[in-house]
């Protein structure tokens, strides 16, 4: 794969996309120098807080160079802020809600960054913000594997359950999602669903007729 996107990169040299794919090459080699010089150019071809995260979000994954991880994560999460502090009721927009969902991916990845630390508490707090703002399957495994991880087994189970709609198999350590198939599992989906439903529901009150 690094011959390949090496090669691709000298077709493309000015795409910052080949470089970032070359550097997540390097990283599953554990050539980690390299890979962080991959992802410093292609920060500095296209800056921003996408290419800010998305190079902290493999560093987290691969658990190496948790520092500078860290660094990008928060400049990224900041870039956002700075963007919505100045939202108003009449200016928000496609943009601003685009920035908004950003906002959980930047908070996920914070919290992985954290939870591969040893900063549970901490993790737990920017991934539980995250899965309040956005219900998905990745944020809501991070969650519950943070969760498992400070010994809350039942609310681990029940967060994974939502994330997953009930179906799937739980991540390592999480414990055992019911069989979708058998009556018990599917009662265990109806309330998944209906347990992100409410998540995901604002209620209003109707006013004056």
């Amino acid at each position: 794969a690094i011959a390949e996107l090496r090669t691709a990169m000298s077709i493309r040299p000015d795409d910052p996309s080949q470089k970032f794919l070359l550097g997540r090459a390097y990283l599953a080699a554990r050539r980690v120098d390299e890979a962080m010089a991959m992802f410093d150019l292609a920060i500095e071809m296209r800056p921003g807080p996408t290419a800010l995260n998305n190079a902290a979000y493999e560093l987290a994954l691969a658990n190496v160079r948790l520092d500078r991880a860290e660094s990008y994560a928060r400049a990224a999460i900041e870039a956002v802020m700075s963007q919505l502090r100045r939202v108003s009721a009449d200016s928000a927009g496609f943009q601003q809600f685009a920035a908004t969902s950003s906002l959980a991916a930047y908070w996920d990845t914070l919290a992985w960054i954290l939870f591969q630390r040893g900063d549970i508490e901490q993790a737990e707090r920017y991934a539980r913000a995250a899965w309040q703002l956005a219900q998905r399957r990745v944020i809501g495994e991070h969650l519950a594997a943070i969760l498992d991880r400070q010994g809350q087994a039942v609310e681990a189970r029940r967060i994974y359950s939502l994330a997953a709609d009930g179906r799937a198999v739980p991540a390592a350590g999480i414990g055992h999602a019911p069989d979708p198939e058998a009556p018990a599992g599917r009662g265990a989906q109806q309330a998944a669903r209906l347990g992100l439903l409410a998540l995901r529901t604002v209620r209003v009150s109707r006013g004056p007729a």
